[in-house]
């Protein structure tokens, strides 16, 4: 989309993304870029040589068909519909965290032990009950965890939620409590 430089750009200075991340493997299926995935080098190759030549040559011209493709790659980044005015408007997902995590110097927060499994069995804290680094970021989504385990959370005005399915929470508090006993 002609609009990708310029939406990387206030995705990687909000979420300060090094600049060895693979941004080039990052697509969007529509103009709309409700939600941007991330391939593989060689996934990104196959689907940049089914495009025409020339893009502004329709099928019937050219005589070739590109690939229609429906879904690639893990979602990384969605669309942020909350309606508040944040600094960037998409949040992280939990599928590409593993990917980009590694590459993110902002909205990066560790957390204790104990402060994760509360916000994956409360799903929900005041800002004002979270830890000091949460409470000092502006509006929007970030990145938090223990040891190897992140999950994401939208920090609002107010509250702290969890942005993780029912049934992810419930896995990642059994793995920590776990490793208590």
């Amino acid at each position: 989309t002609a609009k990708g430089p310029e939406i990387w750009s206030s995705v990687a200075a909000f979420y300060g993304v090094k600049e060895d991340f693979p941004s080039t493997q990052l697509l969007a299926h529509s103009d709309r870029v409700k939600a941007i995935t991330f391939v593989t080098a060689p996934a990104r190759k196959a689907l940049d040589a089914t495009k025409p030549p020339d893009a502004q040559q329709s099928e019937e011209k050219s005589g070739s068909q590109s690939l229609g493709v429906v879904v690639a790659g893990v979602k990384m980044l969605e669309e942020n519909k909350c309606g508040q005015v944040i600094g960037c408007h998409y949040r992280l997902c939990m599928d590409g965290l593993p990917y980009l995590l590694p590459h993110i110097t902002k909205r990066k927060v560790s957390v204790t032990k104990q402060v994760l499994k509360e916000f994956l069995s409360d799903k929900r804290k005041e800002v004002a009950d979270s830890p000091q680094e949460i409470q000092d970021l502006e509006p929007g989504s970030l990145a938090a965890g223990w040891g190897n385990i992140y999950v994401v959370l939208w920090r609002g005005s107010h509250a702290v939620s969890l942005w993780v399915t029912k049934e992810e929470a419930a896995s990642l508090l059994s793995k920590l409590t776990a490793e208590d006993a």
